[in-house]
């Protein structure tokens, strides 16, 4: 049998409702096996960043504030605040956007640990939007090394 998407948000809010009813009547606030897999089916995962990790952080303070200030760019976008959709669904979100008159330049930065997919991404990212310049900052055991990321 197989649901349409209103008859399974239906389901599920029918049974969230009733499996909140059980948790509450029960005193303790011990759910039943049901009840907790409607909380399982109805749990949302989200990725918990609450800010920029500790390399964005370097070389926002590091690279991209000096450049600022000594007008090798003009402004800094928010961090991860463009996604570029790449193929397939896949997106793309650079760490910082920046400006430099009308061409817009996007800064990653990397850590030790470095997931080959991320690297693959950004690579398509230069492939695909070519008029975009692309740079990859990587900061392993106190050093930086930078190189553009080519199309």
């Amino acid at each position: 049998m197989r649901l349409t998407d209103d008859e399974y948000n239906a389901l599920i809010s029918r049974r969230t409702k009733a499996g909140l009813a059980e948790s509450h009547d029960s005193g303790v606030g011990k759910a039943t096996g049901q009840s907790r897999r409607v909380q399982q089916l109805t749990q949302i995962i989200r990725q918990s960043r609450k800010g920029l990790t500790k390399p964005e952080q370097l070389l926002l303070a590091e690279f991209l504030l000096p450049m600022l200030a000594t007008g090798e760019i003009d402004e800094i976008g928010e961090h991860e605040s463009i996604r570029l959709k790449l193929a397939n669904g896949l997106t793309y979100k650079p760490d910082f956007p920046t400006w430099k008159g009308h061409k817009l330049i996007f800064y990653e930065a990397k850590g030790e640990r470095v997931w080959e997919d991320a690297l693959k991404s950004l690579k398509v990212a230069a492939h695909q939007y070519r008029r975009f310049g692309f740079w990859l900052y990587k900061y392993v055991k106190g050093q930086w090394t930078w190189q553009e990321v080519l199309p």
